[in-house]
């Protein structure tokens, strides 16, 4: 009886596959294990905003009066007025 050898001819990239898995779940643990460079989030600065609006569409329609869309007027200011621009750009 004639023994006939077999060879495995994806052998080597298996070979190869396994070591590129290998090597980058140790390279992903070592950057998980990184201390974080990420420090206090920046507060930003406090606004106030006041609004004003103008009649709503369907109290305007029952009047009669529509030719143009309801607008909103928008105001802010600092609700801190000691901070000027260029500190808070400082910060």
């Amino acid at each position: 009886m004639n023994t006939i050898r077999c060879h495995d001819r994806f052998a080597s990239l298996k070979r190869l596959a396994a070591l590129i898995g290998i090597g980058a779940g140790i390279a992903a643990g070592l950057l998980m294990a990184l201390p974080s460079r990420a420090g206090q989030p920046e507060r930003l600065p406090t606004v106030v905003i006041n609004g004003k609006s103008a009649p709503t569409l369907a109290a305007l329609r029952a009047a009669g009066e529509v030719q143009t869309l309801p607008t909103v007027v928008v105001t802010g200011r600092r609700a801190d007025p000691g901070l000027d621009g260029e500190q808070v750009a400082a910060r």
